[in-house]
């Protein structure tokens, strides 16, 4: 089910659908997904430490519509992270990616697309303050889906820290194709068991 909105929607528990925001009005399916995994992994890790789980988790964050909370929104907007347009953003992550490694040294910045989008000063006054609220409220349901997606790892037990993150290789080359083979992961024979008899269980308590 597509979400329709971050706030006033229908939800499917199991198989019952529940009305969650009626009495709530700050409620968000994005908080509450997170605070659903967190309390299915917890319970899980407290009774049967050692039975494996599969949580499959999918926010909202970035479907549109865009419905982060109005703190989050205020919270980027405070930033003025895109008050300067997208001609002198695009310039900043550009030399931003060379920084980091994540594209050559020598590359060079595309031409811009003038016959299919206005450069930033071209644009009015209105169109500007428009634009600016669009992608405040974009980075903002981007932000707060993350800032809940962590809160899983780290209220479970197992966060994940971006100061750790590394740039795996620095990228030279031409993408010409990609091709991606995904496969189940390799259990062994007790885990095989062990994720049958949970999955019973989980029918069984349904």
């Amino acid at each position: 089910m597509t979400p329709a909105s971050g706030s006033r929607r229908t939800s499917p528990h199991n198989t019952t659908y529940i009305y969650p925001f009626i009495g709530n009005p700050g409620y968000n399916l994005i908080t509450a997904m997170a605070d659903e995994a967190i309390g299915y992994m917890n319970q899980v890790n407290t009774l049967t430490p050692d039975q494996p789980f599969f949580v499959y988790y999918v926010p909202g964050g970035t479907l549109a519509p865009h419905h982060p909370t109005p703190e989050w929104i205020k919270k980027i907007s405070d930033l003025h992270l895109f008050d300067e347009g997208w001609n002198k953003l695009r310039e900043t992550i550009f030399a931003n990616q060379k920084k980091l490694g994540v594209i050559p040294q020598d590359a060079k910045l595309t031409p811009w697309p003038k016959d299919l989008l206005k450069e930033w000063d071209q644009l009015t006054a209105d169109e500007k303050k428009m634009f600016i609220r669009r992608v405040d409220v974009f980075a903002a349901y981007v932000a707060y889906t993350d800032h809940e997606n962590l809160d899983i790892g780290s209220d479970t037990g197992s966060p994940v820290d971006d100061k750790d993150y590394q740039v795996p290789f620095a990228f030279t080359g031409k993408i010409n194709k990609i091709t991606l083979t995904i496969d189940r992961p390799k259990l062994t024979p007790e885990d095989e068991k062990k994720l049958m008899q949970a999955k019973r269980n989980n029918r069984e308590s349904e």
